[in-house]
């Protein structure tokens, strides 16, 4: 991955690798990368199209979802902005949580950093400083999620904004 790459917005289950095509758009400066594994499905862009021309409710669903992922976006560079490395820390791990839904994490500290947009000693830090608080097991590669109400307290008005604003436009995870 280059050097300038920084996670802009996550999607899981909940969502699609492209919120772009709710607009019709075929194009986007943006790379997506898959993080963890798990299972999706694949739409040729042709057919989409064509399900979202027959569907209003498919191409309203489609654009919430996109506003939402918006809402996630706005909320990321606020977050990265405003907040220490330990809150946004929080905030992602929460986030990967609720799409992955699992507590575990699989993942290094070099990728996670490149995700946060910080130099990895920094994450380094930031995972030991919230296992020596109990919130979390971090192995070699893996992150347990231990303590979720303490995660979400430390992460405070950095996480839940986007949250708030899907279950709003389009319903639980």
């Amino acid at each position: 991955m280059p050097k300038h790459t920084i996670e802009i917005g996550l999607f899981g289950r909940e969502g699609m690798s492209a919120p772009c095509l709710a607009s019709l758009s075929t194009q986007t400066p943006h790379e997506c990368v898959v993080q963890s594994e798990g299972y999706g499905a694949r739409i040729a862009v042709e057919h989409l199209f064509a399900a979202m021309a027959q569907s209003n409710s498919l191409t309203h669903t489609l654009a919430r979802y996109a506003y939402a992922f918006g809402v996630q976006v706005s909320e990321t560079a606020v977050s990265n902005g405003l907040f220490t490395i330990e809150n946004c820390l929080a905030r992602w791990l929460l986030m990967s949580s609720d799409r992955l839904g699992s507590s575990e994490i699989v993942l290094t500290h070099e990728y996670i950093s490149i995700m946060l947009g910080v130099q990895r000693p920094g994450v380094t830090g930031a995972l030991h400083i919230l296992e020596g608080e109990g919130n979390i097991r971090a192995l070699r590669g893996q992150i347990s999620i231990v303590d979720r109400p303490a995660l979400l307290a430390l992460a405070g008005q950095s996480y839940g904004v986007c949250e708030a604003e899907y279950q709003r436009v389009i319903g639980p995870f």
